[in-house]
């Protein structure tokens, strides 16, 4: 049996490995691979990239949020307030919008508060310009590399990293750093062997995002390729007449339309206009749709085929736009909880002198949504059928919505009942 020391990492060599060891840490910095730069950089150029991202950023975070406290105490309204007057002051929903797209994109985003005693003002670090990181077992910043363009990288440690805030979203195996949305797409193949004669050699397939490009301009090839293309024979001219000829081709529009006469004895001229075209009959769009399908699976969403493609359904729709909800709820739980204890806390600690204790009891809590968003409960539910309110088809739905389960089908079955009624009560006899 595995002891626990060994699980923590404090066995032997020998032991640890296996069971859970240390995260890694180096003395070093470590580079960035893939680059945050080029994350950054398709998202800017690729159109369904950038829909998917900002998509995916606005069902998180741009509905905004309210907050709300511990009301046990009423001593805790002081911390709402000073948070509230927090949020409001630094413009807090752009921040949040800022801070999602980082880590939708790369997986990390980092802020750095421009006071130590006081966060009087965040400060989003451009996640494009980190080149290298290093950070601590816990994912403290440590020292950083920043490359600003064409500039030469600059190294940023001691005190000057003291206040920055890393959030790392979806770590992956023993990593520190965030694994964001566009890795996948920016990185090359994992690797496959191949045979040479008598040696097995290793070949890597470019990263999507190049492919893509390069699948894309080839399309903007063939679409050029596809319009009417000559090469024209010439004979039985004089030397000034072809040039002359040759200017007047090579400066016409493709579109403009050439009249060759002749002087002399035509029979020893010869002017022909060979066609070149491409074969129509190359279909290579399931191969175009392989790989821009891989995109649209990287990123996770299914809100580009939502508006690029025609075929789908109503019932479809929402499937797909049930399977975001679930990725985006899983964001807006580990963001929210983020925001609560690295900026809430201190904030209420620096602004009320309070301990971190006090500070945490108060619980402020960052809610999505608006605070004027209505509360249905079961009863006013009730009251609202029993005056008409509403229809009994309504009712199961706001019902169902609470996580009451019903029966699929009844709803026709009420319907027709509703009917019957409504005739009933309309019915006058003498």
């Amino acid at each position: 049996m595995v002891s626990f020391l060994h699980l923590l990492g404090r066995g032997s060599k020998k032991e640890q490995t296996f069971g859970a060891i240390p995260l890694q840490f180096t003395r070093r910095l470590t580079k960035i691979k893939p680059s945050y730069a080029e994350m950054v950089g398709r998202y800017l150029c690729e159109s369904r990239i950038k829909c998917a991202v900002d998509e995916l950023v606005d069902v998180s975070v741009g509905m905004g949020f309210h907050t709300s406290y511990n009301t046990k105490n009423e001593e805790y309204a002081r911390a709402k307030i000073v948070v509230d007057d927090f949020c409001e002051n630094v413009g807090m929903d752009n921040i949040n919008s800022e801070m999602a797209r980082d880590i939708w994109i790369c997986g990390n985003g980092i802020f750095w508060e421009k006071t130590p005693k006081k966060l009087d003002d965040l400060t989003r670090v451009p996640i494009a310009s980190i080149t290298k990181l290093r950070v601590d077992p816990n994912g403290k910043v440590l020292e950083l590399e920043q490359k600003f363009g064409d500039n030469y990288p600059e190294i940023v440690k001691g005190s000057d990293v003291k206040n920055l805030k890393h959030i790392a979203f979806n770590r992956v195996d023993n990593g520190l750093f965030g694994r964001g949305l566009l890795e996948p797409y920016v990185r090359r193949g994992y690797g496959y062997q191949y045979k040479e004669g008598d040696q097995w050699k290793t070949a890597y397939r470019p990263s999507l995002g190049e492919i893509n490009e390069e699948v894309e301009d080839m399309m903007r090839v063939a679409i050029i390729r596809y319009a009417p293309k000559y090469v024209f024979e010439m004979g039985g001219f004089s030397s000034d007449d072809a040039e002359a000829l040759n200017t007047k081709l090579n400066t016409m529009s493709w579109a403009d339309d050439l009249t060759v006469w002749y002087k002399g004895d035509a029979s020893k001229q010869k002017f022909t206009a060979n066609r070149l075209s491409t074969d129509p009959r190359s279909r290579l769009d399931p191969f175009i749709d392989h790989f821009v399908d891989k995109e649209l699976i990287a990123t996770q969403t299914p809100a580009v085929k939502l508006i690029s493609e025609e075929g789908f359904t109503e019932a479809s729709s929402r499937t797909a736009m049930q399977i975001e909800i679930r990725k985006v709820a899983a964001f807006q739980r580990f963001f929210k909880r983020i925001e609560e204890r690295e900026i809430f806390v201190p904030v209420i600690m620096s602004e009320l002198g309070w301990t971190r204790e006090k500070a945490t009891d108060a619980n402020v809590r960052l809610n999505w949504g608006p605070l004027d968003k209505p509360q249905v409960s079961p009863e006013f539910l009730i009251s609202a059928l029993q005056f008409g309110g509403i229809t009994i088809k309504e009712f199961r739905k706001n019902i169902a919505g609470m996580g009451v389960e019903l029966l699929e089908g009844e709803e026709e079955n009420l319907e027709d009942q509703e009917e019957v009624k409504d005739k009933d009560a309309n019915t006058y006899t003498e």
